[in-house]
């Protein structure tokens, strides 16, 4: 049984993968109860707030793009407008 709010998941890695995971994570964590749980859930949240700044940044660079390709007025139609 879980606690409430907490999801059990089962995956399947490469044994590799899962080796270099631990060994850093032991490290980090220090065996303590739930080690590699907690090393799993930073990995999640790193995951997810580098997707969120890449997408952030990808529409940042079309909100430019699309700044960009308005055309720039001359010193003329500035005092125009003055």
């Amino acid at each position: 049984m879980t606690k409430k709010g907490i999801n059990r998941v089962t995956i399947s890695i490469p044994e590799k993968l899962d080796l270099k995971f631990r060994q850093k994570a032991c490290t980090k964590f220090k065996f303590k109860r739930g080690w590699y749980g907690l090393a799993f859930m930073e990995g999640m949240r790193l995951w997810l707030n580098k997707e969120i700044q890449l997408k952030q940044i990808k529409e940042s660079k079309r909100d430019f793009s699309l700044l960009s390709s308005i055309p720039l007025t001359n010193e003329n139609e500035i005092e125009q407008v003055i």
